[in-house]
């Protein structure tokens, strides 16, 4: 739950940005389908001629993936890896958190209707006990959260 919220925000805000004319909107799959293009989409944009090298960027790791220091460029098999690393339950709860997002920017449901929503049920349920931990175990990670997924000014 607290992913998926924190997805609504950022969507949120790179929403009430989009139309600004210094603002480039930009998806990660658009990126990964094709580098090369993407990238030179966004050189036009803020004026810097396209050289290939741009592309081989390192790749950072993250919770679940890591990268060597040979690891560079886009990694395409990384926008269908939530697929993997999500239990069916926990992608019900990401869509029905954010289902009117993702229709708006064409993510499709892959869940929703295929499962009932009481599937959903214990991990919503379970939320205030994750909760409850988080702020014993790191109150500080917790107030960082919750301010992110409220929006409360910093």
């Amino acid at each position: 739950y607290t992913m998926a919220r924190l997805w609504t925000r950022a969507t949120e805000a790179a929403q009430r940005l989009r139309q600004h004319p210094r603002v480039l909107a930009l998806r990660y799959e658009e990126l990964a389908e094709d580098a090369p293009g993407t990238a030179r989409r966004l050189c036009q944009f803020v004026g810097l001629d396209f050289e290939p090298g741009m592309l081989s960027l390192p790749r950072w790791g993250s919770s679940h993936v890591s990268h060597t220091h040979a690891d560079v460029g886009v990694d395409r098999d990384l926008t269908g890896e939530w697929r993997q690393r999500l239990s069916a339950r926990e992608a019900l709860v990401c869509e029905v958190v954010n289902r009117r997002w993702m229709r708006r920017l064409g993510y499709p449901p892959e869940y929703l209707g295929r499962y009932s929503l009481m599937r959903a049920l214990p991990c919503l349920l379970s939320y205030p006990l994750h909760v409850a931990a988080v702020v014993g175990m790191n109150p500080q990670r917790a107030w960082i959260q919750l301010r992110a997924m409220t929006g409360m000014a910093r």
